[in-house]
């Protein structure tokens, strides 16, 4: 035995050492068909980070595609553009532009300082700490500089457009339907926080109607560790099925949690709002 340990350990040491592979090139990472802009706001006189994602076929020659604005986009920029392109693939939605709006700087700071600023349009004061205020203006820029911005692109559909947001944004997302309907065709909610602003499902309640009924996807996970936003689930969905005013889907996914729910949820929401052409 001792004789064969001495030949496994000199087979080992004459062993040559393993190759390296040779750097060609090295640099940051990006996504094939992306690009970005750091674009100043006149309005609120903030810097927003707008990334933007082709859709996975190009648009043909007098041909447009619908935009989904993505909020949160330091977060879901990446997920939003994987999970588009891949249901554009197998044809389950139709050609889609990803706009994920996000906010500019390094680590985690300023995404969550401007998420706490602008999804939220009612001043909050938590232990003296003094939050949102700013989705007012945050809505008006989406509407009256973003929207302009992008529409010098000939193949953006900019008549045609989704928000999506989730719990932060999902509560601005939910408040923009709330009392501007009109500005986007189609509303993707995720795990919304409207215990934050209340009055959100009162008016959603009480919307007469308009000439279009906006198309709505709201999707929550029945596991939420939030459970303020689950007992609010009930509530906006009868604020929301009353009337017929809205084209609506809700989906309760009950194995997911608020973070888990994100993927599937958009897939999801995706294809109820952007269902492929007709064959």
């Amino acid at each position: 035995m001792r004789l064969i340990l001495m030949l496994l350990a000199l087979a080992f040491a004459a062993a040559p050492a393993a190759a390296e592979p040779r750097v060609i090139r090295e640099g940051l990472a990006n996504m094939t068909g992306t690009y970005e802009y750091i674009l100043r706001s006149e309005i609120t006189g903030q810097d927003y980070l707008v990334q933007v994602a082709e859709p996975v076929r190009p648009v043909g020659r007098g041909q447009k595609a619908p935009v989904v604005f993505v909020l949160d986009g330091n977060y879901f920029f990446g997920m939003a553009t994987d999970v588009a392109r891949n249901l554009q693939i197998v044809r389950e939605i139709g050609p889609a532009w990803i706009v994920a709006v996000g906010f500019p700087g390094e680590g985690l700071g300023p995404w969550i300082d401007g998420r706490n600023r602008d999804y939220v349009h009612v001043v909050q004061e938590d232990g003296g700490r003094r939050t949102g205020g700013g989705g007012e203006g945050f809505q008006r820029f989406l509407t009256e500089e973003l929207r302009p911005f992008l529409a010098s692109n000939p193949y953006m559909d900019l008549d045609h457009t989704v928000l999506y947001g989730h719990s932060a944004s999902g509560l601005f997302t939910a408040r923009v339907l709330s009392t501007h309907p009109e500005a986007f065709d189609g509303y993707l909610i995720g795990s919304p926080a409207v215990f934050v602003e209340p009055a959100i499902m009162d008016r959603i309640a009480a919307w007469p109607g308009g000439a279009q009924r906006p198309r709505v996807f709201l999707g929550y996970a029945g596991g939420d560790m939030e459970a303020r936003i689950l007992a609010d689930m009930p509530r906006l969905t009868q604020a929301l099925e009353a009337g017929d005013r809205y084209d609506l889907q809700v989906r309760a996914f009950p194995d997911q949690t608020h973070v888990s729910v994100e993927g599937v949820l958009f897939a999801n929401g995706l294809k109820f709002l952007l269902p492929p052409p007709a064959p």
